[in-house]
């Protein structure tokens, strides 16, 4: 378990995330690149980086900000239109 911010933590290596909840998740088909994603492996993600709360919004922009798949999570955010989150 790493400690990435006080209170956030990973479950593990990239790709050892319980679930998948990224991109092209809703439609039933992962993206290859979610498997590299810096969140993958944050407990609580989706809490987090969909959270109203301004320090975890801040936790979860470090995250992304050193993510080396950001640009098409971002391209898959903008395609699905999502409404909030990071």
């Amino acid at each position: 378990m790493t400690i990435i911010d006080e209170g956030l933590t990973t479950t593990g290596a990239p790709g050892a995330a319980e679930a998948t909840w990224g991109a092209d998740a809703a439609w039933g088909t992962t993206a290859a690149w979610e498997a590299d994603a810096a969140c993958r492996v944050v407990a609580g993600a989706s809490d987090l980086f969909f959270s109203e709360e301004i320090q975890e919004i801040a936790a979860a922009k470090r995250i992304c900000a050193e993510c080396p798949v950001i640009a098409p999570c971002l391209e898959g955010a903008i395609a699905r239109a999502e409404p909030c989150g990071v």
